[in-house]
């Protein structure tokens, strides 16, 4: 669900009259659907960013109109299109005075108009917009398996993301507290309170699901408007109901459509990183040395330097239930200082120095800074193999 409200009563003005009377500051409001609400209750089925349109049928003058208003607002409704006539003659200034204040876009609409035929036009225009998601989808996929790039060419081009410009591409996850993913179809309102600062992009932004995610495509994007917009999306995030939190991937730009397969993957790449770094968002080019690990397609590659290098550790553990790679972990963390190492363990500086003679015996080496290149690399592997995972690092290893 992508279409906002400005989006969707465009051209509305000419054809039937309809007039914004306030609350111009929320026309980037997404919208569901379209309602016809006559009971100054609002019902419980507004599930939230409807298009609500009333008559006043069945009301008494227009002093019920405030509250009404301010219950739409509770429900989080998009808009209200209040129909002009023997019901309802005007609208208050109280009425307008609210709305303004508060950012919800009040529309007014001749008695003349027959609302079937503008509801129905929206409704075609809501469908429409989710057609077009799928139909974005299904390119951008092709895109990714190297399949015929023709049709797909079409696709984007009427999206307005030409061939020419900077690609900056967004992965958007929601997850649980426990890192994993929850389905985009169950998110509701939380998905729809991330769409938003997105459909607000001063630049043509693209944003439709794939493989669990929300992908966004924007055109031109420099470094201040990414700042702005992760900033956006940081307030929505804190704002999100109990149990989901939003992380971000960003990737490096790139030239042309032809960059979206690498930026594809840097943004994933990215928000695995934020993911194990337990933060907000990453930028792909602030990831170190994970941007080099995840250029690793080949897990088998990974694993086989994780067992090469760690194995030895990892078996002794299991077999005389020491604790030495953790140990290890700890000291390479505390760039090899053995009183740090010791006062992150709660033990006596002694007891690391004994753990890491053994680990010298056990590993045949003397932690030159190759070695403990290799064996920070090979805990990086661990945690990139155990997020991917979705479990927590442990000795037990991550394969």
């Amino acid at each position: 669900m992508s279409i906002t409200l400005n989006q969707l009563c465009s051209q509305a003005e000419t054809k039937y009259q309809l007039r914004l009377v306030a609350g111009r500051d929320g026309l980037d409001h997404l919208v569901r659907w379209v309602h016809m609400v006559e009971d100054r209750d609002v019902p419980l089925f507004l599930h939230g960013h409807e298009l609500v349109f009333t008559t006043g049928i069945g009301q008494k003058g227009n002093g019920w109109l405030l509250d009404f208003v301010k219950n739409l607002q509770k429900a989080q409704a998009a808009g209200l299109v209040v129909n002009i006539g023997p019901y309802i003659d005007f609208i208050p200034t109280p009425v307008i005075t609210y709305c303004q204040e508060n950012r919800f876009p009040l529309f007014t609409l001749p008695w003349e108009v027959r609302i079937i035929d503008i509801s129905y036009v929206f409704c075609r225009r809501i469908i429409a917009a989710e057609e077009n998601e799928l139909t974005m989808a299904q390119a951008f996929r092709r895109i990714l398996e190297g399949q015929d790039k023709r049709d797909s060419q079409a696709v984007f081009d009427r999206a307005g993301l030409p061939e020419e410009g900077n690609y900056t591409l967004l992965q958007l996850g929601l997850f649980d507290d426990q890192g994993q993913a929850l389905e985009l179809e169950l998110a509701g309102q939380a998905l729809d309170q991330i769409y938003q600062p997105l459909a607000r992009a001063r630049y043509p932004t693209t944003v439709f699901p794939l493989e669990q995610r929300l992908l966004a495509v924007r055109r031109n994007l420099s470094k201040n408007e990414l700042r702005q917009l992760l900033q956006q999306l940081e307030a929505v995030r804190a704002r999100l109901p109990q149990g989901f939190y939003l992380h971000i991937g960003v990737s490096d730009p790139g030239a042309g459509r032809s960059a979206w397969p690498r930026a594809y993957d840097q943004a994933g790449s990215a928000l695995q990183v934020a993911l194990m770094r337990q933060q907000f968002y990453s930028i792909y080019c602030d990831c170190g040395v994970y941007s080099l690990l995840f250029a690793i397609h080949d897990p088998e590659i990974l694993r086989q330097f994780y067992s090469r290098t760690l194995g030895p550790l990892l078996d002794f553990d299991h077999n005389n239930h020491t604790d030495y790679l953790q140990t290890l972990r700890s000291y390479l963390e505390h760039h090899g200082s053995v009183q740090e190492t010791a006062l992150s363990s709660h033990v006596h500086r002694n007891t690391i120095n004994n753990k890491m003679k053994a680990i010298k015996e056990i590993l045949h080496t003397e932690l030159t800074d190759e070695d403990r290149m290799n064996y920070l690399l090979a805990f990086h592997i661990a945690n990139m193999e155990s997020q991917r995972k979705a479990v927590q690092i442990s000795d037990s290893g991550p394969f």
